[in-house]
């Protein structure tokens, strides 16, 4: 059975709390591949906003794919997640405002 899109994001959302403890998720994007699209992945997008310290531990960011593809295999999703964290101004100033969703 194929997982929902909310199933998805909340692994994500799992991982992210674990991983970023200085950090707050503000949103989860997911984009499928459409029809047509021979690519086998989702395109995530995480945006996040800094409570404390620097921005995130890049060691963390780099594996958390890979870590995201082992949690996402525990619930049948196996197309490859590629990543995009986003700090939340940096969201909120460059995204047009009718694309916003927060």
């Amino acid at each position: 059975m194929t997982p929902t899109s909310e199933q998805v994001k909340d692994v994500f959302r799992r991982l992210f709390e674990e991983k970023f403890k200085n950090a707050e998720l503000k949103l989860i994007t997911l984009r499928y591949p459409y029809y047509f699209e021979e690519d086998d992945n989702i395109r995530v997008m995480i945006v996040y906003k800094i409570l404390s310290g620097d921005d995130l531990d890049l060691h963390e960011g780099m594996h958390f794919s890979l870590n995201a593809s082992d949690k996402l295999s525990e619930i049948n999703e196996y197309r490859i997640p590629v990543m995009s964290f986003v700090e939340y101004e940096d969201y909120m100033t460059n995204t047009p405002k009718e694309l916003l969703l927060l």
